[in-house]
């Protein structure tokens, strides 16, 4: 079943995912990271594992194929409108679980590059994506893996005010989203490892010093202007393990 994805309920989560405050900032900042590696790739064939409202093959039309995999309806229904309005782009959409992907079916040809941004902290059993993931690809093959912090700013703020009793502990709305576990860069790292990738680069991105309510909130309320936190989200180079995400570039380790 589509809406049931490794003890997950998308119907619930995509509707509160629409209305997250601040998600659109964030997920406009962490997809211009993405972006970036991307186009200094340049592949030809690829796969963006679970889109969200917008996918990257928008802002990445050099190819000769790109997949989205995105089981939730909804988000698939607007994927085929946004398909239909960009015939030029060539994509094949798959409304499935990655886990329930017959590769043989649906790809001719190993990617060039798999991204799965933001998922593996959402699923209970994320060596099941991983297994899968591996399919996709050979040993040239590049993943980019995206995954919030535990050691952001704004959650080790959280645990000295005791907001949290843990920089680990899941907060209010990552249990409202579902969401099972909390990373750090080594923890990312060896998961990785143990399922069969080789981690090339890793790094946190997109500083944020308070929760995404607070920073709605910031910005509603005119406090600091869209333009100065994008300007200070990219100052990871002052904090450089304090950024809100994770951002890891891998490949097969055989």
């Amino acid at each position: 079943m589509k809406n049931q994805s490794i003890n997950r309920d998308l119907f619930d989560y995509q509707n509160k995912y629409r209305t997250l405050p601040f998600e659109f900032h964030q997920a406009y900042l962490r997809r211009q990271e993405i972006l970036k590696i991307i186009k200094n790739i340049k592949p030809s064939f690829w796969t963006e594992v679970g889109c969200g409202m917008k996918p990257l093959f928008l802002d990445y039309q050099s190819s000769k194929l790109a997949t989205v995999i995105e089981p939730a309806d909804l988000f698939y229904t607007n994927l085929e409108r946004l398909k239909g309005l960009n015939p030029h782009i060539k994509t094949q959409l798959l409304n499935y679980n990655i886990e329930d992907i017959n590769t043989m079916h649906h790809f001719e040809k190993s990617q060039d590059l798999v991204i799965i941004s933001a998922l593996l902290h959402e699923v209970k059993n994320s060596n099941r994506i991983l297994e899968s993931a591996i399919k996709l690809g050979d040993n040239k093959t590049k993943y980019i893996f995206t995954v919030p912090n535990a050691y952001s700013i704004h959650r080790q703020l959280a645990e000295r005010l005791g907001i949290i009793n843990s920089i680990y502990q899941l907060s209010k709305q990552q249990n409202s989203l579902q969401q099972k576990k909390v990373y750090c860069m080594e923890s990312l790292n060896k998961e990785l490892q143990e399922n069969g990738f080789m981690v090339e680069k890793i790094k946190t991105i997109i500083l944020k010093p308070f929760t995404h309510d607070q920073m709605q909130k910031i910005l509603d309320k005119n406090i600091l202007t869209k333009e100065q936190i994008y300007a200070f989200s990219q100052m990871n180079d002052i904090f450089p393990n304090a950024g809100s995400e994770i951002l890891a570039v891998a490949t097969l380790n055989h």
